[in-house]
């Protein structure tokens, strides 16, 4: 009798190995779909990602042409400004040298005036003294 319960036993227990054998077949079939699905997943969002890095590239490649645009712009402007800057100071130098001599010209003028204007003034004078004494000059 103890050969058949022990074979009962064992006939039990290869049942249930047998049952486990199958559930742990169906859950290795199902995390092998999960994990399928989730590598499907993930090579999906590579190619999101590689997608946006395409983008993104492009995009500072278009960043860097317009910044090495504006660099180039603004130096010709600057070297403009300096050119136009430097003509500037020339032209205000020349007309500061015109003015100068305008103004000794004017002050030799003013002096030249001051001078016959005192002589004037001198003959006024004698010609109204004259005038007050009476006469034809000659008493």
């Amino acid at each position: 009798m103890d050969v058949e319960r022990t074979m009962e036993f064992i006939l039990d227990q290869l049942a249930q190995i047998a049952v486990m054998h199958a559930q742990a077949e169906a859950e290795a079939k199902e995390r092998a779909a999960q994990h399928d699905h989730a590598i499907a997943e993930h090579d999906r969002a590579f190619e999101r990602h590689d997608g946006a890095m395409e983008r993104h590239e492009r995009a500072m490649e278009r960043i860097d042409k317009r910044l090495d645009r504006a660099v180039r712009l603004g130096v010709r402007e600057f070297r403009n400004e300096r050119r136009r800057r430097q003509e500037m100071d020339a032209r205000w130098d020349e007309k500061m040298t015109q003015l100068a001599a305008a103004q000794l010209l004017t002050e030799e003028k003013h002096q030249l005036l001051e001078v016959r204007l005192e002589s004037l003034g001198n003959k006024l004078d004698g010609f109204i003294d004259a005038l007050r004494r009476g006469g034809n000059g000659g008493h």
